[in-house]
């Protein structure tokens, strides 16, 4: 076991013009020399950026890269987990930054109170000098206080980028927690079946990363294929949210009914995006291709339950094909 408390694990692809920024906002924080390592995981990158970081390397001790061949950036973050043998992992985005003040995770390194996932709180913006607002904070959930998981899924725990969070290594491996392959928005799966299964949780409203936004990533891509494939992925992820509640059906009914129920709402606003965007995506051919989606899952016509009245009652609009289209 590495005497490392902290890997922070960087996938790359075809990144160089962030490498520089990114690693130097971790050696400029506050984060003492002897408690991490960083990991950059070449994601076959075809740019200068593994020059950038062997060069980097002769500066830095703890900064190592591992090379594999281009799967994304789920198979680049398992890769991470499988090169890493430090307690805790932070995966960071190569085009964000870290914070100065990084406090708030030295003393849950120096604390060990063999905490499964330390969730904190990321700001956002389109230019790293302005920040334009802040991440979840999943106001309804306990904060500074060790609870489960479970709990925090009760209270309103929803699913949100795996930057703001700390995740204990042996607790991802114990579950067999690893990222899907080839899904966009693969965060807001992961971290909902993670976050399901977490025994210890601690939740704080410190802000210790920056997420920033481009205009080119794939979220903010509202053309052609990609934004097919993204839309295309909330119908995997509803399935993925049907199949973690139906582990939980015989074990505990209240744990499954708030993931069935939040799986419910994550249908109907996929069905009612489209409705929403139908000009806009039509000369893209979105709502043919995510509908076409829905009926593979089964997921459209909607049969929603009863028990959120205005949802179930729009879902008989949203159930007349033609106005989708």
């Amino acid at each position: 076991m590495s005497e490392k408390k902290l890997s922070i694990v960087i996938p790359m692809y075809d990144s160089e013009i962030f490498m520089e920024r990114i690693i130097g906002s971790i050696y400029g924080s506050n984060l003492p020399i002897e408690l991490f390592e960083v990991v950059v995981v070449n994601d076959g990158s075809k740019d200068k950026g593994p020059e950038i970081v062997e060069r980097l390397i002769k500066d830095h001790d703890n900064l190592r890269m591992v090379n594999r061949e281009n799967g994304g950036l789920s198979m680049a973050r398992n890769t991470g987990i499988e090169h890493t043998e430090t307690k805790y992992i932070w995966f960071v985005d190569s085009d964000d930054l870290v914070s100065a003040d990084l406090t708030p995770i030295v003393k849950v390194l120096e604390d060990d109170q063999g905490i499964d996932v330390f969730d904190f709180v990321f700001e956002w913006c389109y230019n790293p000098q302005k920040i334009e607002g802040i991440g979840v904070t999943h106001p309804t959930v306990p904060h500074d206080t060790i609870i489960s998981g479970r709990d925090a899924i009760i209270k309103g725990f929803m699913p949100s980028s795996v930057c703001a969070l700390l995740l204990r290594r042996d607790f991802l491996l114990k579950n067999n927690l690893l990222f899907k392959k080839g899904l966009t928005q693969q965060d807001v799966e992961f971290t909902y079946r993670m976050m399901a299964v977490a025994e210890k949780v601690l939740f704080k409203n410190d802000i210790i990363y920056n997420y920033v936004i481009r205009k080119g990533s794939i979220s903010h891509t509202k053309t052609g294929e990609k934004w097919i494939k993204y839309q295309s992925d909330k119908v995997v992820i509803v399935d993925s949210f049907y199949k973690l509640a139906e582990s939980f059906k015989s074990k505990d009914k209240e744990l499954f009914n708030k993931i069935h129920d939040h799986a419910d709402g994550a249908l109907f606003g996929c069905v009612y995006n489209l409705y929403k965007n139908r000009k806009k995506w039509k000369e893209n051919g979105v709502n043919e291709a995510v509908l076409a989606k829905l009926k593979e899952y089964g997921f459209y016509p909607l049969h929603l339950p009863m028990k959120n009245i205005k949802r179930w009652a729009m879902s008989f609009i949203l159930n007349r094909e033609f106005l989708l289209k």
